[in-house]
């Protein structure tokens, strides 16, 4: 398979997405102790996977979409936040997705 999985460990750790390509079999995790943003703001830069999983605690509260992302995918899980830290989400999709599932913590 072409399954990718990045982690940044710590409280203030950030995932940047430049291009992660898992193609449209493959599934992409991503979690992060802050944020996982695009990197540019822009339609550019792409996540393309069948499945995207993303977790964003959003430790330091220094933006206010903690998942902030341009996708090419089937389905998407997206969590954020602890009860102390909330933030959005924000998913900009090339075509259509599946919302699995969205929690953002309250």
């Amino acid at each position: 398979t072409n399954d990718i999985s990045l982690t940044a460990a710590g409280a203030t750790s950030d995932i940047s997405v430049v291009v992660v390509n898992a193609g449209a079999a493959g599934d992409v995790t991503l979690v992060a102790g802050d944020d996982v943003i695009d990197s540019d703001n822009t339609d550019g830069n792409v996540l393309t996977a069948d499945v995207l999983s993303v977790t964003a605690t959003n430790a330091t509260q220094d933006a206010a979409n903690v998942i902030d992302l341009d996708t090419t995918v089937a389905s998407v899980t997206a969590t954020t936040g602890t009860a102390a830290n909330t933030g959005s989400i924000l998913i900009d999709e090339t075509n259509q997705l599946t919302l699995t599932l969205f929690r953002i913590a309250n």
